[in-house]
């Protein structure tokens, strides 16, 4: 293992459980893989969806949509979103990265 993630682990996962007082926040990383030719469109719905939840950082990269925030509200969020997008546009793989106690976007 490296040193950084060694001290990673130790700041954030290890002594993680001395924080039981304050939310658990969370990193999710989120790419959406329309099965369809055109493409476009449900990805834009998916970014459109999840921008509407409140208490979220949201930003949007060219492969993924990172969403930041406290943990169960961010993993509802990404829930609801996803399914909401696949009664929309049906047939969609979603690849996720779930980071807890790690703020990407501050």
């Amino acid at each position: 293992m490296s040193k950084d993630y060694e001290e990673f682990i130790e700041n954030n996962i290890t002594k993680g459980s001395a924080k039981l007082n304050e939310p658990l926040q969370v990193t999710i990383d989120v790419s959406m893989y329309p099965n369809k030719e055109d493409f476009i469109p449900p990805i834009k719905g998916f970014i459109r969806a999840i921008n509407t939840y409140s208490n979220l950082k949201i930003t949007t990269f060219p492969t993924s949509t990172v969403i930041q925030g406290e943990y169960h509200h961010a993993m509802n969020s990404v829930k609801e979103t996803i399914s909401v997008c696949q009664k929309e546009f049906n047939n969609a793989v979603y690849v996720m990265k779930v980071i807890p106690n790690y703020k990407a976007l501050d």
